[in-house]
């Protein structure tokens, strides 16, 4: 009974102790936090601005872009609606032609 009962207050001896371990290390990394916490704060608050700054002249860009876009489709359908009805008579014709040595 007497080993039984050592060999526990051994083990919950070993139990303090690391808990004591992880408290020290859980303190330690609680100062560091404390210290980086306000760095990254003013980081992201820097960062948020330039955000602020950046994403209205990105919106700008995007709509000249896209209404650039819009002009240059435009372009190309028409030139493919006037390519079809030149090529119209052509195919016609290559059908006859095709009918005829049929």
């Amino acid at each position: 009974m007497f080993l039984y009962v050592e060999r526990l207050l051994k083990l919950h001896r070993s139990h303090f102790l690391k808990i004591q371990h992880l408290q020290k290390i859980l303190l330690l990394h609680s100062a560091q936090l404390k210290l980086i916490l306000p760095n990254l704060q003013k980081a992201l608050l820097l960062h948020s601005v330039q955000l602020k700054l950046i994403l209205p002249n990105l919106q700008k860009a995007l709509l000249l872009h896209s209404a650039r876009l819009k002009l240059i489709l435009l372009d190309l359908q028409k030139v493919l609606l006037l390519h079809s009805v030149r090529l119209e008579p052509i195919l016609l014709d290559l059908q006859k032609v095709l009918l005829l040595h049929s």
